[in-house]
């Protein structure tokens, strides 16, 4: 509504989620809650804004960094210090993780090289990792040797793999700046210090 009171062009980023494709890789069949409310934004937005205004939809996978205090990394932390390293799943579950510093970096690098009227973006590091591969790293850092135990009860809610399937980011040139292990390794420091 403040949008269409403005009468101005402007550019609208929406921070959209994988979620919106729930256990599917191209379709957008969402499971959750969550992402069944971040498709119908992206379509409230898509047939409800003005056409001279330019819409950036970028769905992005997994967002880690220090200061974060949910998901999988932060959760897997807790455990770790706490010695109760029991997780959900079977730790196959498949995962594409990218840095907030990175997800800020193609927010801005989108706008600049997105031109359509309606964009739409998968937003992925183009690594994929099992949760099982993130936790071990995650345990090694924070200087444990503990092994975790997967109960192998599934969440109905949270889905089996989110792979990326589009290429287009790879097409658009851009390319993540902080690896992995640099970045898990940093948290861990953030999370020991709070």
């Amino acid at each position: 509504n403040y949008i269409k009171k403005l009468q101005k062009k402007i550019i609208l980023i929406f921070f959209s989620s994988a979620a919106v494709y729930g256990n599917h890789n191209s379709k957008l069949i969402p499971i959750s809650t969550y992402g069944k409310n971040k498709l119908k934004s992206e379509r409230y937005l898509i047939n409800n804004l003005n056409k001279k205004n330019r819409i950036i939809i970028l769905r992005y996978y997994s967002i880690f960094g220090s200061g974060l205090k949910k998901q999988l990394i932060w959760d897997a932390c807790k455990k770790i210090k706490e010695n109760k390293l029991i997780f959900f799943g079977t730790g196959n579950e498949k995962r594409s993780w990218v840095h907030i510093n990175d997800a800020i970096d193609l927010a801005i690098y989108s706008c600049n090289k997105l031109r359509k009227r309606i964009n739409i973006l998968d937003c992925h590091s183009y690594n994929v990792y099992k949760n099982k591969d993130i936790i071990d790293r995650l345990i090694k850092f924070y200087g444990s040797n503990k092994k975790p135990f997967f109960n192998k009860k599934k969440d109905k809610f949270a889905p089996k793999n989110q792979i990326p399937y589009s290429h287009k980011l790879k097409k658009l040139g851009w390319k993540p700046k902080v690896k992995i292990d640099k970045g898990l390794k940093e948290y861990v420091k953030w999370f020991k210090k709070n």
